[in-house]
């Protein structure tokens, strides 16, 4: 967890993705050589998905996800074939 962000005296640290929390996109290629960058922090936008994995996912790739809505853009931007599943604990 990130601890440099400033904290309210009585504040409670915030659980999911708030902005207390360093957001960091992770891939791994199909040869499982692992990628990660780190993208701002809270709950990723699709402009810096496409910042971190632009350029990185080859055209008519299968890209596995979580079903975030961020990882549509890049996805169609490179061409590729989406498949998702939802995150555990989440129907």
């Amino acid at each position: 967890m990130d601890t440099d962000l400033p904290h309210g005296y009585g504040q409670a640290r915030k659980r999911g993705l708030s902005s207390q929390q360093l957001c960091i996109a992770v891939g791994i290629d199909i040869f499982k050589n692992p990628y990660a960058v780190v993208c701002g922090h809270g709950k990723p936008s699709t402009r810096r998905i496409r910042d971190a994995f632009g350029g990185h996912i080859a055209k008519g790739a299968l890209v596995v996800h979580e079903r975030e809505c961020a990882h549509s853009g890049v996805i169609r931007d490179a061409g590729a074939v989406s498949k998702s599943y939802p995150r555990p604990g989440i129907p």
